[in-house]
């Protein structure tokens, strides 16, 4: 298999999902553009982001959630920044990743569920 970034147009990568037996990806475009197609999706999601825009159907997606709310680097909640009327405190600079507590076994099982 060669990588094929940048290399395919969206509707080639649409394509290319609706061909996929599953797809395994943290919430992004190309997630929710592999769910269009109809191919069965485990996503990783934080939960800020699982509440706006994860499918609710549970057939052929399965959502895997981190619940870190806190910046992993200075601690601030960051819930702030996407509730900014909720007392708290201000939001925080760091853009490391909120979904690194997701345990790679919920993932597995969730793509064996899937794949039955």
């Amino acid at each position: 298999v060669r990588p094929q970034v940048g290399t395919l147009s969206l509707g080639g990568l649409a394509g290319c999902y609706a061909d996929c037996a599953l797809v395994i990806s943290n919430d992004t475009g190309p997630l929710h553009l592999a769910a269009a197609v109809g191919t069965p999706t485990v996503g990783i999601f934080w939960v800020g982001n699982l509440i706006n825009t994860a499918t609710p159907l549970r057939g052929r997606h399965r959502p895997i959630i981190s619940w870190t709310v806190r910046c992993p680097v200075c601690g601030v909640d960051c819930t702030t920044d996407i509730y900014p009327h909720r007392p708290g405190e201000d939001g925080c600079p760091h853009r490391d990743s909120f979904v690194t507590d997701v345990p790679v076994a919920e993932v597995l099982e969730a793509a064996h569920e899937l794949l039955g």
